[in-house]
Order: C-alpha cells, then structure tokens, then sequence
C-alpha cells in the first residue's frame, strides 16, 4: 500500500485529496484504502505542480513576479521497506530547486493570501472552529482545483477525520506495537534512535533540505536504510502495519467508508483539473 499511515509509527500526509457528496459505500476497496492511508507521490507531485502554475498566472496577473521554484519532494512513505538503494531521496533532491523566499514588494502578499480580513469560517461537528483565508491567488487556485476554496477547507476536515479515526485504530494493534518496540530496540542498537519508520525517512529527509552539499547526507540515507531494512526483517514491522491498516479498514462504520470513497473521488476530479491546466501551461495557456 503506497502511503503513509496513521497511528503510532507514522504522520498524516499534507496533501489533502477531498470529499464530495455522499457516494454508495460499495466502491473497489482500493479508494477506501487510497482516501485512509494513501497518497501517491507521483500524484502529489501533480497537485502541487498545478497548484503553483495557477498561483504564478494569477500572481502575474496581479503584477507580480512569483518564484518559479520547484516544490520539495515528498516525504517517502513509511509503508515499506527500504531498498538497498535507500530511500529514493538522493535521486529527488537534485532536481528540487532550492526554495525562493518572497519578494519583498509590498502588496506581495495580500496578492498571495488575501487580506487579514478575508476570512471564511467552518463550525466542524466535534465542535472545532477553521478559519481560513477566502481570497488572494492561494485561495483562487485551491478554488480551481477543488470547487472552491471553502469545500477545499471542508475536504481538509473530512479526510484529517477519517485519517484519526482510522489512525486510532492502527495504534490499538498489539502486533504493531510488538514490532515497533522491537524495531525501535534494534535500530537504536545501531546508534539509529528514531521512534519510528516514519522519524528514520523524516530524519534523513529534514538532512537533506539543510545540506548545502546534499552527497554528503548520502551515506547517511544508504545506512539508516539498511539499518531500518535489517531491523525490519526481524521485526516484521511492515507486514504488521499491513495487517492493522486492513483491520481498520474492515472496522469502518458504513459513514465513514461513505466519506471516504467521496475523498477518493473528489481527489480524482482534483487530479484531473491539475492534469488541464498543467497541459494549458505546457502549450502555453
């Protein structure tokens, strides 16, 4: 399963995929799965693209220059082992232009992300209150890409709910708590003390952002991959995650799962709008 899971080993993926109207909770398990505990890199990497396409358009459209960086890799997903080649980190960073800051031109920002007093509102139903900026071209290309950017808001609500409620689920797993103590034991034997998957990818990760010469963090990704190989092959921690992330798949109430195949929806209707403007771009629209 690509992805990352919730629960005790591993964090919440930032992308955010969507939700829709309530759809027939029958649809194939694969967007069950996919709306939980996925998020394809490659289709990450879309979104984001899009994203700063229609930002930049409307930036310069507005008047003014906004950097042309490419955005970070995506952390790689703690749902598998590593391969002997590591992570895949030292083959993303290179191409990741180094991140721009802001110009410093007034007026910059309120283009970007809208007045102060350009708020929307959600009253969630735990009680929660998002606020959330309404205009600028952030909003404008979240709009784009999800409808607008108040469903935006309410699909980052619907999918960081589910994604809880399933987490909580996998953190109840005896097997997975087993084999994480014993992966956490063996990995800080190697002098590797990370409390989890997750933390071992996030570490090399967060090595490679401060680097200025990112081939020197390549030994480190290489030998906290091995190690978090070996110590895997032990602990079987990969297969326990697989098994708990199915259980609380089979654990869903028929309202979850309902919001769940709407997320996986959305997201694809997501995609396929980046998908046109990333092509408008190419051929110069």
């Amino acid at each position: 399963m690509r992805g990352r899971a919730v629960g005790p080993m591993l964090g919440l993926a930032a992308t955010v995929a969507g939700c829709g109207a309530s759809q027939p909770a029958t649809a194939p398990r694969a967007d069950v799965a996919s709306a939980v505990f996925s998020s394809s890199a490659r289709e990450d990497g879309t979104l984001a693209a899009a994203r700063r396409h229609l930002v930049r358009r409307c930036m310069t459209a507005r008047g003014f220059t906004f950097p042309a960086t490419a955005p970070a890799p995506p952390v790689p997903a703690a749902d598998t082992p590593p391969s002997r080649a590591g992570y895949g980190l030292y083959a993303q960073f290179p191409k990741a232009a180094p991140r721009g800051k802001a110009p410093a031109r007034p007026g910059f920002r309120r283009a970007l992300m809208g007045s102060p007093r350009q708020t929307g509102t959600l009253h969630l139903p735990d009680g929660v209150t998002v606020k959330y900026r309404s205009k600028g071209c952030h909003a404008e290309a979240m709009g784009t890409l999800y409808g607008s950017v108040r469903r935006y808001q309410r699909l980052v609500a619907a999918r960081n709910a589910v994604r809880s409620v399933a987490g909580e689920r996998v953190a109840r797993d005896l097997k997975l708590a087993n084999a994480l103590t014993g992966w956490t034991r063996c990995m800080k034997l190697r002098g590797l003390p990370y409390p989890s998957p997750d933390a071992a990818r996030m570490g090399v990760y967060d090595a490679y952002l401060k680097a200025s010469d990112r081939a020197r963090v390549r030994p480190r990704e290489l030998a906290t991959a091995a190690a978090d190989r070996y110590c895997a092959e032990r602990t079987e921690i990969y297969p326990a995650l697989a098994r708990a992330q199915e259980d609380a798949l089979r654990a869903m109430s028929s309202s979850e799962r309902t919001t769940a195949i709407a997320i996986a929806r959305a997201r694809s209707t997501a995609l396929d709008r980046a998908r046109r403007a990333l092509k408008g771009a190419h051929q110069g629209g």
